[in-house]
């Protein structure tokens, strides 16, 4: 009975006017993080007579004031879905879905704007058939989505299930890394008692669903060492582990300058303060490349997760970092590091996938949908 009544008043709700506001969802129910955190800040800050209604599992994420917060899922949530104008959303299998309204607008930003593995309808064949079939509803609900390279545009146009419009933009994750105020820079560091002149590396693998490499034969000691020899500065390791990988290590004992940064809410942040990233699959890889950051790539199962996970969209002779399989080689590879030749393997490497951001897609995006609210 409860569960009809509460179709019922959503079905209700989808008869109210629509509003001048804005939803935002990230990864089912996360707090604010990924493009859709940086353009409800823009919007904020240009705009700010736009609501802005962020939906979130826990209603005490941390947010600006002018951000309503508002419990995922619940009856309140799915009305404010109902009645504003725009949506905006970063991943295409929500576990809260709605036919939308005419007049009501849909930018799917995925999370990522660039990456290394095949997918979508590139590796359909490994993924759960329940998956496409929400990704294919997503898609015809879709009015806009954006790129930052001429190669995932056409992968959007190709391998998507999308028919709609796809423009070229600036990344709006990005933008803290060409924009960060001083005053956020200094908070995110106090944040981990870090010293204003006091190098940073980001140690972020991506997850491993069997686990399958000990993290306590990882010598980040030694890491740290070699970048003060070879950067002429004292170092602190970062460590952010994927959250599910999390999880296992927090009884870790950590040395003096090495961090547990897992459960800190924002990646963009994180990379805004490093000087340098150390990964194995993550496309913050490409982030922090637009940079010019310094990326080492380091996995002692690279072949191994290889030919167990999905193809590769890009060859990995293409990508401007160097990898390492062994410790020995990161060593050597962060020794021999030439910040010259790798700005110039950048730049190749941009120039061949077609890749543009100079940090303004927040301001672009925000705009797109300040013209569709004003305008409808």
């Amino acid at each position: 009975m409860k569960n009809l009544i509460r179709q019922i008043l959503i079905h209700l709700f989808r008869l109210l006017p629509l509003q001048n506001k804005v939803v935002f969802r990230n990864f089912n129910g996360k707090g604010l993080g990924d493009d859709p955190k940086y353009i409800a800040l823009e919007l904020m800050r240009t705009y700010p007579n736009i609501r802005l209604v962020w939906l979130a599992s826990d209603i005490h994420t941390p947010h600006p004031p002018q951000i309503q917060i508002v419990k995922y899922r619940s009856l309140l949530a799915y009305y404010h879905l109902a009645t504003a104008k725009v949506w905006v959303n970063n991943i295409k299998h929500s576990s809260m879905s709605l036919q939308k309204r005419k007049g009501q607008f849909y930018i799917q930003t995925w999370h990522a704007p660039f990456g290394l593995k095949k997918i979508e309808a590139d590796a359909e064949s490994s993924m759960p058939k329940e998956y496409v079939q929400r990704a294919k509803l997503d898609a015809a609900q879709t009015d806009l989505m954006y790129a930052n390279s001429d190669f995932r545009l056409q992968m959007y146009k190709t391998k998507f299930w999308y028919n709609g419009s796809v423009i070229k933009s600036d990344s709006p994750r990005i933008s803290i890394l060409f924009q960060a105020p001083d005053s956020k820079i200094k908070a995110i560091r106090q944040e981990f008692k870090l010293p204003e002149n006091e190098g940073i590396v980001l140690y972020a693998p991506t997850f491993r669903a069997n686990f399958p490499f000990d993290f306590h034969a990882f010598d980040f000691q030694k890491i740290t060492e070699l970048l003060e020899r070879k950067f002429h500065k004292h170092f602190t390791l970062l460590l952010r582990l994927h959250p599910n990988d999390a999880a296992k290590f927090k009884e870790i004992s950590l040395p003096p300058n090495i961090v547990n940064a897992c459960n800190y809410p924002d990646m963009q942040e994180l990379l805004a303060i490093s000087d340098i990233l150390i990964t194995d699959f993550s496309s913050s890889m490409f982030d922090i490349a637009m940079v010019q950051k310094p990326v080492f790539l380091f996995a002692k199962d690279f072949d191994d997760y290889l030919s167990r996970e999905r193809n590769l969209c890009i060859p990995l002779q293409d990508l401007p970092f160097p990898i390492s399989k062994t410790e020995e080689h990161l060593h050597q590879s962060i020794l021999n590091f030439d910040q010259t030749q790798y700005n110039s393997r950048i730049e190749n490497f941009c120039t061949k996938y077609g890749i543009q951001d100079s940090g303004e897609g927040a301001k672009f995006i925000a705009a797109i949908i300040h013209n569709k609210i004003t305008k409808s």
